[in-house]
């Protein structure tokens, strides 16, 4: 794409089926439309497909807890909320397929003529436990495809956990009648790993092959086979079907396997961050600077305990676990001990990074299956599950949502996109020909470029490192020159400031580790942010949030890189800028500065630009005393007329005179009796006296000049306030 990294471009390495299912139920109302409901049938199918197999294996029991997990877990139900269209839900659904099947396959163990208060969910035959293994590994092998850093890490815990219990609890398992059956480990490697590789094809092959371990290659399809053959002989050691122990003949069916897992970390090793970005320490340490990367506890330091309290609570889970497993039987201990070894990483990852809390929904509704199914009373442990872990949070999800709408409360995190959408508007109207290179934080720099269609440098994509680090350069140059070089080396053309959300301060700790946080207020970026610069090469640009954007950060700045301005026209801008953020007293100061600053001929002019600018945004009062100050320095039918306008019609009741408008305009009238807008001010200042009659005729007069002059635009706005004055009304602004 040439959208990023500006203007070199960088490459995309996202999976296409996620595109792919946009694009085939995208309507003619566009996709943005179409966001808002996509979720929803997406995740009915997923309920449907995964809780109807959870059903037909251990019971309608099971089947139940895992429809309402996967909506009542908040972490789960997340991936899936309207408008939350990304790769998180599908990757969260494919951990969990992925978990679900190694369980229905007795984590490879199986069990003939099933009858035993432990034994449900194990396989009744080794086909059984086949099956489950080929549907697992096609879930996690689409997982991996979609992100291989997602699942990369369900699929390694998955088989480490498997050969765990073979060797715990397998020698219990077997003295209940349970056999481990090493064809069904084989299998899942063998077609995970084989289907991994396929779908690398599809989206890659033929000219876009590549050695990128950041997302699904064939390394991984090769080290998935690999571990699944080492499971199934150190797991057949287990069950006691080959030698423990022996020379260089029984350690050569391992060898292979052995060779095929260390693949990955060699070229991990040897290829550093070419083959694998986050052996890049700016890319390794930029995670941390997210939400999604930080710890447990930070987030709770940031957001306060309620923002982590459902993850916490997640935690009682393991206590019927850790119960059940206490007094299982062999072959259900085993189910029990997998399932459980597997929560129990994803909730210690959870705590280093709260990332992988969705993905931990997963292992947790796979867990809730396995305690409710080796149970003897199934339906109150399903309803006991439900009610305090699944059922209140749905519940209070949905009251939470409804009274929001009810309300029309928006969350302020919501606002940030019609921010971006509404910057992009304003870059555009700046500049309505050519190209657009941004440069912002990274999340306003991907929202608004692409509600513009601009290019930008840094956003938040591993393969935008290049992009990312000269963004950081920029922000952290020690001087304003230094800045402007790296820009001009880079092609931007308009800076975006939005304070809280500027990411300079985290871009300089991670240029810059070890250094004290204090010396970022010699940078560039904090300079911008803080005003204590006025850079001479920025223009700013005017810009007024709409109305439904007040919630959204306050102070946002737009400028343009203007290296041929001049110091007046910076000014200038400056003053307007000042003027539509509504920092009127500024405004007037740079306004005055500038005007000590122009020749006498001159300054009659700004003044009355002045006062056209502070009344187009509507700052009355400002605009008042600044057209009277033109006027003092050279008196003229255009200022006068606009300033009899103002005070006739203002909405300000302290600041209308209409006796002040009508001796202004009366005189303007005489001299230019056909004037459509002179007749339209008078008109006005005789409504606001009273003078209705006289002020319809006045307002007659300017709409038939209007027609006269064949001014179309004006017509319906000269009738609507004819209309108004010949009610008995006067004008409002």
């Amino acid at each position: 794409t040439r959208a990023d990294n500006a203007p070199h471009g960088r490459d995309v390495h996202w999976a296409s089926p996620l595109a792919w299912l946009i694009r085939l139920a995208e309507t003619p109302g566009g996709a943005e439309r179409l966001l808002v409901r996509f979720n929803a049938p997406l995740l009915l199918t997923l309920i449907v497909i995964l809780s109807g197999w959870a059903a037909r294996r251990a019971g309608a029991g099971a089947g139940v807890l895992v429809a309402l997990g996967m909506v009542g877990h908040n972490r789960f139900y997340d991936s899936f909320a309207p408008a939350n269209v990304d790769h998180h839900g599908l990757l969260t659904a494919s951990v969990f397929g992925l978990l679900l099947g190694l369980v229905l396959m007795g984590a490879g163990w199986w069990k003939p003529n099933l009858g035993g208060t432990f034994t449900t969910l194990l396989p009744g035959d080794a086909a059984g436990a086949r099956r489950a293994a080929v549907v697992s590994a096609v879930s996690g092998a689409l997982g991996l495809w979609i992100s291989a850093a997602s699942v990369l890490p369900a699929i390694a815990l998955a088989g480490a956990a498997g050969l765990l219990v073979a060797w715990w609890r397998g020698p219990a398992a077997l003295r209940d009648g349970a056999r481990f059956d090493a064809t069904a480990w084989r299998l899942w490697g063998g077609v995970g790993g084989g289907l991994a590789a396929v779908c690398y094809l599809i989206e890659y092959a033929p000219h876009h092959l590549h050695l990128r371990l950041e997302v699904n290659h064939p390394l991984y399809g090769l080290a998935w086979w690999g571990g699944g053959s080492l499971i199934a002989s150190l797991g057949s050691r287990a069950a006691g079907h080959g030698a423990t122990r022996g020379g260089i003949r029984q350690a050569l069916p391992l060898l292979l396997p052995l060779v095929a897992l260390a693949a990955v970390p060699v070229v991990w090793l040897v290829g550093g961050e070419r083959v694998f970005s986050l052996r890049d320490p700016f890319i390794s340490e930029l995670r941390h600077y997210v939400l999604e990367g930080k710890t447990l506890p930070e987030v709770a330091r940031s957001l306060g305990f309620g923002a982590v309290a459902y993850q916490v609570a997640s935690g009682l889970l393991f206590v019927p676990a850790l119960a059940l497993i206490g007094r299982a039987r062999g072959e259900g201990a085993v189910l029990v001990g997998f399932a459980m070894s597997v929560a129990a990483a994803y909730f210690a990852l959870g705590l280093w990074e709260v990332r992988w809390w969705q993905a931990g929904s997963a292992t947790q509704l796979v867990l809730m299956l396995t305690v409710v199914a080796l149970t003897r009373r199934r339906w109150p442990w399903v309803l006991a599950i439900s009610a305090v872990l699944l059922l209140p949070a749905t519940v209070a999800r949905i009251v939470a949502v409804r009274s929001d709408v009810r309300a029309g409360v928006v969350d302020p995190r919501d606002l940030f996109q019609p921010l971006y959408r509404d910057l992009a508007a304003a870059l555009r109207a700046n500049q309505p020909e050519g190209g657009i290179v941004v440069l912002a934080s990274p999340n306003a720099s991907a929202g608004i470029g692409y509600f513009g269609e601009f290019r930008s440098l840094g956003t938040l994509y591993w393969e935008n490192t290049a992009g990312l680090k000269a963004a950081a350069a920029i922000y952290t140059a020690r001087t304003d020159d230094e800045a402007a070089r790296l820009i001009r080396e880079r092609g931007v053309t308009h800076v975006v400031v939005i304070p809280g959300a500027s990411f300079h301060v985290e871009y300089f700790q991670l240029l810059h580790p070890g250094v004290p946080r204090t010396e970022v207020s010699r940078t560039f970026g904090h300079r911008l942010l803080a005003k204590q610069t006025e850079v001479p090469w920025l223009q700013p640009i005017p810009y007024r949030k709409p109305a439904g954007l007040e919630l959204a950060p306050q102070g946002v700045r737009l400028f343009r890189v203007a290296f041929d301005q001049t110091e007046e026209e910076r000014r200038f801008r400056t003053a307007v800028a000042l003027v539509a953020a509504g920092d009127l007293a500024e405004a007037g100061a740079a306004f005055d500065a500038l005007l000590a600053r122009l020749a006498p001929e001159a300054r009659a002019e700004l003044q009355e630009t002045a006062a056209a600018v502070f009344y187009d945004y509507g700052a009355d009062a400002a605009a008042v005393d600044a057209f009277r100050r033109a006027l003092a320095l050279n008196p003229n039918a255009t200022a006068t007329t606009t300033l009899a306008w103002i005070l006739a019609t203002t909405s300000d009741p302290a600041l209308r005179d209409g006796y002040a408008a009508l001796s202004l305009v009366s005189p303007v009238a005489r001299a230019e009796p056909e004037d459509p807008t002179v007749l339209s001010a008078l008109a006005a200042a005789l409504a606001e006296t009273g003078r209705f009659t006289e002020a319809a005729a006045a307002a007659a007069r300017a709409l038939e000049a209007a027609r006269a002059a064949g001014d179309r635009d004006a017509v319906p706005l000269l009738q609507q306030r004819l209309d108004t004055y010949r009610a008995g009304r006067a004008w409002r602004q």
